[in-house]
């Protein structure tokens, strides 16, 4: 069984092909959403849930900033929905839990919060309502100490030369590569728009997928602006429409993080990779081609 709370999986991780046919192995799959989405689609059974303006909650990412953040709660939901947390609840008494831990959110949240206070005693909820908190320094290597062996910055690398890398930067040249068929390949850059975060935003859209790549790069693969072309990787394609926008680099196609599979998702193509440093997916390494519907 599977329990999905405050995330569209099948729309913002990467190779949804392969994910799919994992998620549909589970058994049992439950998501709380405020909307019908790709995630939930495939999910046995959907439970409305509040927003973020209806529940109280603290917030952080270790992806977008390093502060964690007060969310209070504006207004009561306008009908009969439930925030997780009490949701939860109310599952423990039904199931008869009787060690679970019965408590208000408020009292859950300061629970939450208490390992914090070995760095700031007087952490709390109400000071977090009003202050900025964030357990990393504002201003990196702010003493000019770097976590390297010598402790300073080093262009020459003994470090990176034992991985097996080049100690010192390296230009490498954004030249295309070729593929068996000989059709040009595009590295797919997956940006965010500045308009939304993640897939809220799409959702009411009609068009199809849009990607935008330089003129230069179009009159290559013989295409031009607004025409409706397939981009495929090694697993998958999907239809876009291409925009002509000379702020993209050559030999690279740009699509924003959102559109939704009835649109053409551009998670359908990325790749699964473990950047090096960080930790993080490695979107931006995924290749694709472009190809003509005519």
């Amino acid at each position: 069984m599977a329990v999905i709370t405050k995330s569209n999986m099948l729309n913002q991780l990467p190779d949804l092909v392969e994910l799919e046919r994992v998620f549909s192995k589970i058994e049992f799959k439950v998501c709380f959403d405020m909307f019908i989405t790709d995630t939930a689609t495939l999910c046995d059974m959907f439970i409305p849930c509040t927003n973020t303006l209806e529940s109280e909650d603290i917030i952080y990412s270790s992806m977008t900033n390093p502060y964690i953040t007060y969310n209070e709660r504006a207004v009561n939901p306008a009908h009969k929905l439930m925030d997780e947390y009490y949701f939860f609840m109310e599952l423990a008494k039904k199931m008869g839990l009787n060690d679970y831990p019965f408590v208000e959110k408020r009292t859950y949240l300061e629970k939450v919060i208490e390992p914090l206070k070995r760095f700031d005693k007087n952490l709390d909820i109400e000071k977090l309502k009003n202050n900025y908190f964030t357990i990393h320094n504002p201003v990196a290597w702010e003493d000019k100490k770097f976590e390297t062996p010598s402790g300073k910055y080093e262009l020459y690398s003994e470090s990176i030369k034992n991985l097996g890398i080049s100690p010192t930067p390296v230009y490498i040249s954004n030249k295309y590569k070729e593929i068996e068929d000989k059709n040009i390949s595009f590295r797919l850059l997956t940006n965010h728009h500045a308009d939304t975060l993640f897939s809220q935003h799409f959702m009411d859209k009609k068009s199809i997928a849009q990607a935008y790549i330089n003129r230069r790069m179009a009159k290559k693969v013989g295409i031009e602006d607004k025409d409706i072309v397939i981009l495929r990787s090694k697993k998958a394609k999907i239809n876009v429409q291409i925009n002509i926008d000379d702020g993209v680099g050559n030999y690279i196609v740009k699509m924003y993080v959102g559109w939704w599979k009835k649109h053409g998702n551009p998670n359908s193509l990325t790749d699964t990779g473990i950047s090096d440093f960080g930790g993080q997916v490695t979107y931006n390494e995924s290749m694709v081609e472009i190809i003509r519907q005519n």
